[in-house]
């Protein structure tokens, strides 16, 4: 076969061969062929994931200060009393925020289609 059929093969389950290049070394009559994978990252991905971030609300971390006040219990009456306002805001701000993973998974279904950089054989 070829190197460049070996790649394609290989391919299917090391999908980081798809684009990769490779070098030959011959040692004592065997040659052996060494893929190197090329690091890449694409802007418009970036960008895409960018303007999806963009769109979702502040995250406000009052719920995160409460918990480092009043930690992983155990939880007294006492405790709970006297911090009973910043607990409702908190339950308050979380019950609001429900709806986030939702909005994101609507954006994410709306991207666009990516090609892959190889196709499984038999596809």
């Amino acid at each position: 076969m070829a190197i460049e059929d070996v790649k394609k093969h290989l391919a299917v389950y090391f999908p980081e061969l798809g684009n990769a290049t490779h070098t030959e070394k011959v040692e004592n009559g065997v040659c052996t062929i060494t893929f190197h994978k090329q690091v890449t990252s694409k802007g418009s991905e970036h960008a895409l994931l960018m303007e999806i971030a963009a769109g979702l609300p502040e995250i406000d971390h009052s719920a995160v200060s409460l918990y480092r006040k009043i930690g992983q219990g155990p939880f007294t009456v006492a405790l709970l009393a006297e911090h009973a306002a910043e607990i409702q805001a908190a339950a308050a701000f979380i019950q609001a925020q429900i709806h986030v993973p939702q909005e994101i998974l609507n954006a994410c279904a709306a991207l666009p289609p990516v090609s892959a950089p190889v196709v499984p054989i038999g596809f």
